[in-house]
């Protein structure tokens, strides 16, 4: 739980201080700032602390953690230093509250995925010297291991013209079949080549490009950390079936950077990564010297935030699925199938050129697949919908505004209207309307944005540039329109997971600020066709790198991978809906239909007056 400490810092030290057991530590740099979770031996969390980019580190200048650009280009970047300077100043504000650094067996951590640093040619020198066992602060002893100050981050959008690039070099579906996404803007390797084609005079000083993960990792060891595989199947770079870099990935990025890089320069500069669950060596002499962490302390690979995540809610069974509901809204899960196309993913023995069977069927383009950060050949999947919470709040205002509701009514009234709307459509009312409310250009799947209605037969009922307020004409219409819309932000999520081969067994895992809404719980139950289970894992990313640690040093112990459920006991959730079998049988007659309507979005039929249109 996290409890208001000074400005720019949270913290909590539990009771159990008191015991004696081994700590494994787990730390997460966000976009915004730094966390640190300990737990112990049976994963209980004993200590959590945290710092505010802006608000600790004002010096360096950043908004919400960044440098953006501000000139329409896209680019938004983050100073390097301020991720050293950030983990000194949260280490010792640790040390302050009293925290016994002594206990701790292990530390690993979690980056912001996708965000790539620069290194200078003297890097290893550096990062093993000053870095490693000097006095001077950590921001300072890193500077010289920089080529470059500033990193990109997954916010920066700059690089459409290296995805293009990429994109005509390998084939959409060829580069999601090897890596498990097609060409995204914020990922690294498209951000290499950028970097290396706007400051191709200061390639030839470059001596290392490390992503987020790993150079926080650098810092921990004292020395040149590898990527891990989980972390690194979000570049564009990496081969899913290979688990290494990929050839003609590397010279797709490389033509990117158009003469910038050569693919066997690239590769020299990434090194070769490694499993998630590695021990890297012990932590530096200057963590040692100044906190009082024991000479035995391993440092382990750190990861990606969405990996550790995964690692932090105990996805990692295949069939281990969550939903987070959020101004996002996100599915992510453990999946042995790398394309969830219909002839099969990519496998760890099949070097990802082809599908699991050796067939080359068409993997899905939406969404992402990584390397599992907990299980040898598998995977996690990982979905996006940019338009969560505030598309559905604006269709309930409006709404609640049509049936008769207050403008000064409380948040309280309109959740109310939002919960009894939901649940009294009747199994026969299921896909009477398809509505589609999107504030902003869709992710997954790939729509424009604009607000949609269609009726049971596909006629259309709204021009384009309407929103779904304009067919609100009566109470019952307002209620219709907020269960369509909501449905069917529901029944995307369906189609887009079972696309990437997410399916849950068992129980569907909810969290996020919509996990509230008993409404939302059974329509996913619903949906889904499974039981909805409830539970908040609070910086699910710190504390998977946490779990991660303690992982780390067992299989080093055994002398290869042991099973991650082995790390301890998994958390109690709460069955809070199952599914009602009419229902649930009629949203899955529903969903080929609102797969056309995707089409029909993408494809400009779905509005009232546009050619095609029923």
């Amino acid at each position: 739980m996290r409890v208001p400490a000074a400005p720019g810092r949270w913290s909590s030290n539990s009771a159990a201080a008191a015991s004696a057991s081994p700590l494994f530590l787990g730390l997460d740099c966000s976009t915004q700032g730094l966390k640190a979770v300990a737990v112990t031996d049976d994963l209980t969390v004993e200590h959590a602390c945290g710092i505010n980019f802006d608000e600790a580190l004002p010096a360096f200048g950043t908004r919400g953690g960044v440098l953006a650009s501000g000139d329409g280009s896209g680019v938004v970047r983050q100073p390097v230093c301020m991720f050293a300077a950030g983990l000194e100043l949260l280490l010792d504000r640790m040390q302050e509250e009293g925290f016994d650094f002594s206990r701790v067996a292990a530390v690993s951590g979690s980056g912001q995925q996708h965000g790539s640093v620069y290194l200078s040619s003297d890097a290893s020198g550096v990062l093993g010297g000053e870095v490693a066992s000097g006095t001077a602060p950590l921001a300072e002893a890193v500077e010289a291991a920089l080529a470059e100050p500033l990193c990109p981050v997954w916010m920066d959008s700059s690089t459409g013209r290296e995805c293009g690039a990429m994109t005509r070099a390998m084939g959409a579906e060829a580069l999601a079949r090897v890596t498990g996404s097609r060409a995204y803007e914020r990922f690294t390797g498209p951000q290499i080549a950028r970097m290396a084609r706007t400051r191709a005079g200061a390639v030839p000083g470059w001596g290392g490009v490390s992503l987020i993960s790993s150079f926080l990792a650098s810092l921990v060891l004292g020395g040149r950390a590898p990527a891990d595989l989980s972390d690194a199947s979000g570049m564009n770079l990496l081969g899913l079936g290979s688990r290494g870099w990929d050839d003609g990935c590397l010279r797709a990025c490389a033509a990117a950077s158009e003469g910038a890089l050569s693919a066997e320069r690239l590769r020299e500069l990434l090194g070769d990564p490694v499993p998630s669950w590695s021990c890297l060596g012990t932590v530096s002499s200057r963590l040692r010297r100044r906190y009082g962490l024991p000479s035995g302390c391993a440092a382990v690979a750190w990861s990606g935030d969405n990996p550790c995540s995964l690692a932090g809610l105990r996805l990692d069974r295949p069939g281990d699925v969550a939903v987070s509901l959020g101004t996002s809204d996100t599915v992510i899960g453990t999946t042995e199938d790398a394309s969830g196309s219909a002839d099969g993913g990519v496998s760890a023995s099949d070097g990802g050129s082809a599908g699991a069977d050796g067939s080359a069927g068409p993997p899905a383009l939406d969404g992402h697949v990584f390397a599992s950060p907990t299980v040898p050949g598998g995977f996690m999947a990982l979905l996006c919908f940019k338009n969560g919470s505030l598309a559905r709040e604006r269709v309930r205002n409006a709404a609640f505004a049509a049936a008769g509701g207050s403008a000064d009514a409380t948040a309280e009234d309109r959740w109310a209207f939002f919960e009894e709307a939901l649940l009294t459509g009747s199994e026969d009312e299921v896909g009477a309307l398809l509505a589609r409310a999107i504030d902003q250009p869709e992710i997954t799947p790939d729509l424009p944005a604009g607000d949609v209605l269609l009726s049971a037969g596909g006629e259309a009922l709204l021009p384009a540039g309407s929103d779904l307020s304009a067919w609100m004409t009566s109470a019952d219409r307002a209620a219709a329109v907020l269960r369509a819309a909501v449905e069917c932000q529901v029944m995307s999520m369906r189609l887009a997971a079972e696309a990437r081969g997410l399916r849950p067994e068992g129980a569907l895992l909810v969290t996020g600020g919509g996990s509230r809404s008993g409404a939302l719980l059974q329509l996913l139950a619903d949906v889904f066709d499974v039981p909805v289970m409830v539970g908040e894992t609070p910086d699910s990313a710190a504390l998977g790198a946490a779990f991660r640690a303690k992982h780390a040093v067992m299989c080093e112990a055994a002398g290869g991978h042991v099973p991650f459920g082995d790390i301890g006991p998994r958390p109690a959730h709460r069955t809070a809906a199952r599914p009602r079998p009419g229902h649930a049988k009629a949203f899955a007659a529903r969903l080929p239909a609102l797969q056309a309507c995707h089409d029909r979005i993408r494809a400009g039929t779905a509005h009232a007056g546009a050619a095609g249109t029923v």
